[in-house]
């Protein structure tokens, strides 16, 4: 069974009685003893924690250097530095529907946490991905803990209805409409009966993009 390491924004804590400065992510790690005392070191920087920029459709556009739906065929997790201080998930596509960017960018994504050799570092706002589920993504070349646009803001599920494909966010809630620049999501409780059909949300990409590319 895998031993939770969770750690905050500001720190990791890996002993029951240390913290390691960790300036990579917003991770939590739990050691398998000193449980308690973690938690508490945790709960007192969570207080400190940064919270995400909301990223309205339009950033979320202009800040992808590539966007593309695909598959996921493969996830793994592997250490991300010599000193084994940092863990990382590999997450490779397959099927790829390329609707901006260039298709190199659109095969393999390396994400910080994921569970390696009985533990798991959680990174919060880093989506999660299961082989053979169908995403949308909006991805940057540049980042320091996730690729995806706005960490989880950048991932959609595409899973299938009555009415064919349809959009629900990262942690499943469905994508209804765009007023004002800014997504309409529903409650997680709601289904997809009025979620936006994937064809539909991939027409207001391209025409985003081809606007910002008239600017």
């Amino acid at each position: 069974m895998a031993t939770d390491r969770v750690a905050p924004d500001v720190g990791t804590c890996r002993r029951p009685r240390s913290t390691v400065p960790h300036a990579r992510a917003p991770m939590r790690r739990i050691a398998a003893c000193g449980v308690a005392l973690c938690s508490l070191t945790l709960f007192a920087a969570a207080a400190r924690a940064t919270s995400v920029v909301t990223k309205s459709f339009q950033q979320l556009c202009a800040e992808a250097d590539v966007i593309f739906v695909a598959t996921v065929t493969d996830v793994r997790s592997q250490w991300s530095d010599p000193n084994h201080r940092a863990i990382e998930t590999v997450v490779s596509f397959g099927d790829v529907a390329l609707t901006y960017g260039s298709p190199t960018d659109a095969t393999t994504l390396r994400l910080s946490g994921g569970e390696l050799d009985d533990i798991r570092e959680e990174v919060a706002g880093v989506p999660q991905f299961t082989v053979g589920e169908r995403v949308l993504l909006f991805v940057r070349r540049q980042h320091a803990v996730s690729p995806i646009v706005g960490l989880n803001q950048g991932c959609f599920r595409i899973v299938e209805s009555g009415r064919g494909p349809v959009l629900l966010t990262a942690d499943g809630h469905p994508v209804l409409g765009l007023r004002n620049g800014a997504l309409e999501v529903g409650p997680s409780t709601a289904g997809t009966e009025n979620a936006v059909a994937l064809p539909t949300f991939l027409e207001w990409v391209r025409q985003e993009v081809a606007q910002r590319n008239r600017e």
